[in-house]
């Protein structure tokens, strides 16, 4: 049983850093899993239940019913992708770049929905009722579904004591 002796002290530590980074980047990437996982959920639920919503105003709904849920689809959209882009990109940035990549995505998204309902407010022939169910199905229940998986699979925080050269928590 042969045991390498370090030839200084610093060895060891370079060593237990080696190790520490290779198991922080192996918990990164099981947490970039569970992200792409939990986004493809998210759009996947979002596209079949506006489908599903774009189907029952065409069945059931009355004048206008499909225009309003295509565009309230569309919009919701233009509110559900950049976030989850923005989360996907931001993940691995600094918190101030963070911080600006998730503001500019908010900024722009909120920017197109405001035209586009300003834009559409008088033009006849959408029914606004199916506009506003397709726009908050299709917004709201990608979140709830991307919030459900990833507290299902609770991703790991790797917190270490800036004090402790080891990395030891």
């Amino acid at each position: 049983m042969s045991s390498r002796i370090p030839e200084s002290p610093r060895d060891g530590a370079e060593e237990d850093l080696g190790a520490v980074r290779a198991h922080s980047e192996q918990v990164a990437a099981a947490n970039d899993r569970h992200l792409l996982r939990a986004l493809r959920g998210a759009v996947l639920a979002g596209i079949v239940l506006d489908l599903l919503l774009l189907l029952a105003a065409l069945l059931l709904g009355g004048d206008g019913a499909l225009a309003g849920a295509l565009i309230g689809s569309a919009l919701a959209l233009v509110i559900t992708l950049p976030t989850l882009v923005s989360a996907r990109v931001g993940v691995r940035q600094g918190p101030a770049a963070m911080a600006g990549i998730v503001l500019g995505a908010w900024l722009v998204k909120m920017i197109v929905l405001i035209v586009v309902l300003l834009a559409i407010q008088d033009v006849a022939g959408i029914a606004r009722p199916w506009l506003g169910v397709a726009l908050l199905i299709g917004a709201v229940a990608p979140a709830v579904i991307e919030a459900v998986m990833m507290t299902r699979t609770r991703p790991r925080l790797e917190v270490r004591d800036p004090g402790d050269p080891g990395g030891r928590r």
